[in-house]
């Protein structure tokens, strides 16, 4: 009802669809679940099934709601079937999260902040502690306090020793080219003096004079790096540097070695808080709390374990109430109090015999090897009889072979059949003995125990000596479980994690705060005046509108929707059962997608293009996603791609060199053009949207907007303003850059985000990465070699980029954008819209964390996968080494490419309002992102196809033809959660995801 209060937009505002509560449960559930589903294949199957704008787990759990439980829950009518709204926030809930559990946040966190004081990584020959230690706040690292002060400490002396090593150095230089000059001189003067009309004294004397010319050259150069030197020589003359030098060259080494003990000291605590992380906790210690099954686990080792907990609780109460009445007890201590003290020690062991009794689980271990060791025979049998008949079938003729290849089928499937039971006996047998050694630890402390009441029993028992023993006998009672906190957070040294993870979590949860409100302040400039169509936020919608009380969505009953399907999932399909590998199926030939070109211009005129670029590749979610893209702005991305690969041929044919960038520090002409474009559009996009940004400062600004904008908009402005003014503080005063590289590097990073946030908005991009960033920008406009822009100033904000934006294939800021469109057209609620997608993402970075320490702890971050474990966090930890210890100077080429990108972006944004022929500009500012090279052609596909529908028919064919496209999105994330399915089931590397390099 209408209250006298409410105005017409107050009552339009209630009238927004709400965000339900059960649509919240669900979504936070699926978020956690999906995060923890993704961190676990990406480490135990080397897939990546969550590495762009589209993460198949929540596309496909949206796919089982729409085709399985809605239709389900109208047929049995008790439950309400979820609408169109909540589909959508359960959806968004794992949709903006999901790049959090791979490379949006999880893949470099936990490695970067374990990976400093790795004492594989860190050592003499890295000079970690010379070029990072002394730069980087180790309170965002597991490492160990006063670190870097004793490394800074370790430095100045370091380089006050080379300093004077070198002016030592110079000084004898100059002495020795001296006595050397003037001894040749010498010999000259008494060579004229004797020489006469004689041939061989005259070639002795130009021999003289040559070489007194090459020492006085030596000499002059000698003085040249002494003056070189300057007032750093500490000494106004050499004869003083001569004289003085080697005794404080002793001093200032004396000094090092001091200062080098210290930070040892220092450094060997940090790094054995590491080698557990690195290489998995020591046996006998659970990373995985006890609450939880494991793989290993049958019902009756977990109940088991609850059992060990129960009792063995009891059984510590007992101890306990022993150790604290002797711990009361007067010295001697009394016979009534060590009468009493061994009657609870009895009941502690009476409590504990019933787990130390092992005979059942010895001779079920007994019967497991012996069924392993037949199983062994049984396979060596086998495998000996396979090899004799594939020698047979090699001599053999056509019809022999045919009835041997039967046999053949045969013994393989039975060699299959007796390795998977081999892995069932091998996990009994491991379970068993894990079991008979916590029986035997029970035993061992029962036994223990009783030394401890013969200890009571003597006339004077020593106090010291007891407390020391029941103290021990206490500390083992976690090894077999009997430990509340083991059995809820396992063994891992959470205490070295939560002050740096605590940090960083509010440096992430503030810049994820920048980045939602900043897309609530530009999405109004986008969606309703420029008219965006954000392509990916039509696919979940389409998908899951029904029309009345239909089952199933409308594009269901569109014909070329499952052609769709079946054209991608077909030779997808076809890949995955050649990944397989199975029995009858062998020596199947996958379908090359890629379509390199390198056999075909190798060695021509076009060998230049060989490599990343030199193909066309088809992907079929990109060739979907294209079709719903306007004609112009695809166009543009397939274009300058063609473009570029010109710019490469004609530069290759003048003789240029190409060369090559990375995603940190080093650009070419591709990537430099790109990262002009992008900061010159990037400032104009944000230019446009003035009005809103600080609309908080000018209210007067919104004032014409419906009431529930302007209050999210003044909100969003006052917050966006509060996260970056706080991003800064902690990077200047918590972690120790310099405050204008502060600014400079927000700022960058702020345009780049909003770049690919126009990339997806706009262009529906599905991926990408980004070799254009500030430390580019940087390195190349300004250089690290001069004192005021060295990489020293800086060095926390490398490690802050690495962590939130360093491989930015799943940047959560483009995802936001997408939400926002979403919950425009469903219209709903603002507060519990953000609640909701707050809340996915906390969870999910919760369950990121655990989930990565779990792996990592159990068995040795070494072991899990390789970029993000170990390849990403030393590189980034090396190259900053390598920008302190070697700096770089500017590049002149790199910023002139800069700057005609900038300027190209600049004419082609101010002459595209008079001429409407000139191509879109997003095709330059993809310039930055390698992965174009993977998609450039499919999106030349899906443009060509747009381009025919949108020519020749009219808006009622293209909405059915739109259904073949859409088709071939949902075709292959079907194929790809099947994949990964097929992958974690029979423990295989199967390739085929959504990631391209």
């Amino acid at each position: 009802m209408k209250t006298k209060s409410e105005n017409p937009e107050q009552l339009e505002e209630r009238r927004r669809p709400r965000v339900s509560v059960r649509s919240m449960v669900i979504g936070s559930l699926f978020a956690a679940v999906f995060a923890c589903i993704t961190i676990y294949l990406e480490n135990r199957n080397a897939l990546y099934l969550t590495a762009t704008q589209i993460p198949p787990l929540s596309y496909g759990l949206l796919f089982f709601a729409v085709i399985v439980i809605n239709p389900l829950l109208r047929l049995l009518r008790f439950i309400r079937p979820l609408t169109l709204p909540e589909l959508m926030v359960i959806f968004l809930m794992g949709m903006v999260s999901s790049g959090i559990s791979t490379f949006g946040l999880s893949g470099p966190l936990i490695p970067i902040i374990g990976g400093l004081f790795n004492d594989q990584w860190n050592n003499d020959q890295s000079a970690w502690n010379l070029n990072i230690e002394p730069f980087i706040n180790e309170a965002y690292f597991v490492s160990e306090p006063g670190i870097r002060d004793a490394a800074a400490n370790y430095r100045e002396a370091y380089l006050e020793r080379d300093r004077l090593r070198r002016v030592h150095d110079a000084a004898v230089a100059i002495d020795n080219a001296g006595k050397r000059a003037a001894r040749i001189a010498t010999e000259v003067k008494t060579l004229q003096s004797s020489t006469g009309e004689r041939s061989a004294q005259a070639d002795e004397l130009r021999a003289c004079r040559q070489s007194l010319a090459e020492a006085r050259a030596d000499q002059t150069a000698a003085e040249q790096k002494w003056q070189a030197l300057g007032p750093g020589s500490g000494f106004a003359t050499v004869p003083a540097a001569l004289a003085a030098c080697p005794a404080a060259m002793d001093v200032a080494g004396q000094r090092l070695d001091e200062r080098t003990a210290v930070l040892r000291r220092l450094e060997e605590k940090a790094f054995a808080k590491i080698i557990p992380y690195r290489r998995g906790l020591p046996e006998g210690k659970r990373a995985t709390p006890g609450i939880m099954p494991t793989p290993a686990d049958d019902s009756r080792s977990y109940w088991a374990r609850w059992r060990r907990l129960v009792t063995g609780r009891k059984a510590l109460q007992a101890l306990v109430q022993a150790r604290d009445l002797i711990v009361a007890a007067e010295v001697p201590i009394s016979t009534a109090v060590t009468e009493q003290a061994a009657e609870l020690l009895q009941r502690t062991s009476d409590i504990l015999a019933p787990l130390a009794d092992d005979r059942l689980l010895v001779a079920e271990q007994q019967a497991a090897t012996a069924e392993a060791q037949q199983l062994n025979k049984e396979i060596a049998a086998l495998a000996g009889t396979y090899k004799e008949l594939t020698r047979a079938h090699d001599n053999a003729s056509a019809t022999e072979r045919s009835q041997l290849e039967s046999r053949l089928r045969s013994l393989k499937k039975q060699q299959k059949r007796l390795r998977s039971q081999q892995r069932t006996r091998v996990l009994k047998t491991s379970r068993l003995r894990r079991e008979a050694v916590i029986a035997g630890l029970v035993h061992d402390t029962i036994g223990e125990l009783a030394a401890v009441r013969a200890a009571l029993a003597n006339a004077e028992p020593e106090k010291a000596v007891v407390l020391d023993a029941l103290t021990a006998l206490e500390l083992r009672f976690p090894q077999f479980d009997a430990s509340l906190w083991r059995f809820v957070a396992g063994d891992i040294p959470w205490s070295h994690w939560l002050a740096p993870l605590g940090r960083w979590c509010l440096v992430i949860g503030l810049t994820y705060l920048a980045l939602m409100t900043l897309n609530v302040l530009i999405f109004r400039q986008w969606a309703e005046h420029e008219k965006l169509v954000y392509p990916l936020a039509e696919i979940p919608q389409i998908f899951a509108a029904t029309d009345g009380d239909s089952l199933l969505p409308k594009i269901f009953y569109n014909g070329l929707f499952w052609l769709g399907v079946l054209v991608a999932a077909v030779p997808l399909g076809w890949n995955l059962l050649c990944a397989l590998d199975l029995n009858g199926l062998s020596g199947l030939t996958p379908l090359d997608l890629q379509n390199r070109w390198t056999p075909y211009i190798a060695d021509s005129p076009l060998d230049a293009l060989v490599g990343r670029f030199g193909r066309s590749m088809v992907f079929f979610t990109v060739i979907g996603i294209t079709f719903m893209t306007p004609k112009h702005v695809s166009f543009s991305l397939w274009s300058f791609s063609l473009l570029f690969m010109l710019m490469v041929l004609v530069l290759t044919s003048l003789g240029h060199e190409i060369g090559s960038s990375n995603m940190l520090y080093r650009l070419n002409f591709r990537t430099a053009m790109g990262g002009g474009a992008l900061l010159v559009f990037a400032t104009i996009v944000l230019y446009k949207c003035r009005r809103y940004l600080f609309c908080v400062f000018t209210p007067a600004s919104v004032d014409g907007l419906p009431l529930g904008e302007r209050r999210e908009l003044r909100i969003s402005s006052l917050l966006f303003v509060a996260a970056c003014l706080a991003i800064i503080l902690i990077l200047w005063l918590g972690m120790g850059a310099n405050p204008g590289f502060v600014v400079l590097v927000c700022l960058i990073t702020l345009l780049i985000n909003i770049a690919f946030m126009r990339a997806v908005a706009e262009g529906g991009l599905l991926g990408f990465k980004s070799y254009f960033n500030p430390i580019h920008f940087i390195r190349n406009v300004f250089g690290f070699d001069r004192p005021w822009c060295s990489a020293t100033l800086f060095a926390p904000l490398v490690m802050v980029y690495a962590v939130l934006f360093f491989d930015v294939k799943t940047l959560i800021a483009p995802a936001m954008a997408t939400s926002l469109k979403i919950r425009q057209d469903q219209c709903l609620e603002r507060l519990r819209f953000h609640l909701a997608i707050g809340l996915g993402i906390v969870l999910a970075v919760v369950t990121t964390i655990v989930t990565t320490l779990l792996m990592s702890y159990a068995g040795g971050a070494d072991g899990l996968e390789e970029w993000f474990h170990s390849g990403l966090p030393r590189f980034q930890f090396s190259s900053l080494a390598e920008m302190v210890g070697s700096p770089l100077e500017a590049s002149a080429t790199n910023t002139r490419w800069l700057l005609a990108g900038a300027l190209l972006m600049a004419a082609l944004l101010f002459f595209r309002r008079r001429l409407f022929w000139l191509p879109h500009p997003i095709g330059l500012l993809m310039f930055v992102n390698p992965m174009m090279g993977a998609y450039w052609f499919s999106i030349f596909l899906g443009w060509m196809a747009n381009a025919l529908v949108t020519k020749y028919g009219t808006r009622e064919i293209y909405y059915r033809v739109r259904g073949f496209f859409m088709g071939l999105v949902v075709g292959e994330i079907l194929l790809v959660l099947l994949a990964a399915v097929l992958a974690y089931w029979l423990d295989l590397r199967i390739p085929i995801d959504l990631n391209r390099n």
